[in-house]
């Protein structure tokens, strides 16, 4: 639904060939909180609403604690998100003893591939999960990589998921100081991507306890910070 179907000329050193290929669609997302415009996203033209509230929550914007969602409404290109401040504050828990194992990474880094729909077919489509230790709760793809995370923590918001045994942020794009960062306002422990980190993004997520992987392949990874999180299985 998300892509379109085009014919192409495919060239190798012995042929050209005429074949069909797939191509994801984008679209300019235009998010407005409280009558205030705040940025233009470039996305696929899915899960519009929960990116516009993921990137509000993970920028900050919206206070997860203070803040509640009152209207969220897509028309014509734009997202137009209204809040009010909560009757009382509610305070996040946070389970301080998170513990996954190298298996448990292993078997969601499976799970994660086999939810990779459209990249299987386009080639270009970054993804994003937020997980427990044993599930995938929340899945999106995007040919943005903060696209993919910033719907992935609107579906998280929207659900209200505040509770759970742990979150495990997956990602298939680099990592990056912005993606730790956004990681940290979301409270997330512990960051697993397929692709590498940046010496900013060891750094930050040393400083913010976050628990960083890379390079989760198959049934290898690398541990850059935070490695008390994963205990062998």
């Amino acid at each position: 639904m998300w892509k379109k179907s085009v014919r192409i000329l495919n060239v190798t050193d012995r042929e050209f060939k005429k074949q069909n290929d797939q191509l994801a669609l984008e679209t300019k997302v235009e998010v407005v909180l409280n009558q205030k415009k705040i940025m233009d996203l470039i996305a696929m033209p899915a899960l519009v609403k929960e990116m516009a509230i993921g990137y509000l929550v993970s920028m900050g914007y919206i206070d997860e604690q203070n803040d509640d969602l009152e209207t969220c409404k897509l028309s014509l290109g734009t997202v137009e998100v209204c809040t009010k401040a909560k009757a009382m504050e509610v305070t996040k828990t946070e389970d301080a003893d998170l513990r996954v194992t190298n298996i448990d990474v292993i078997r969601l880094l499976a799970k994660f591939n086999e939810k990779s729909i459209l990249y299987m077919d386009t080639g270009i489509a970054h993804r994003a999960a937020i997980a427990t230790k044993k599930e995938i709760l929340f899945f999106a793809e995007d040919i943005n990589r903060l696209s993919a995370i910033d719907k992935v923590a609107g579906l998280c918001f929207l659900e209200q998921k505040k509770q759970i045994e742990a979150l495990i942020l997956i990602s298939s794009g680099k990592i990056t100081s912005e993606v730790v960062a956004k990681a940290g306002v979301l409270k997330l422990k512990i960051i697993v991507s397929r692709t590498g980190v940046t010496a900013q993004a060891a750094a930050l997520a040393q400083e913010k306890d976050i628990t960083l992987v890379g390079f989760a392949r198959k049934k290898r990874f690398n541990i850059y910070t935070g490695e008390k999180r994963i205990v062998k299985g």
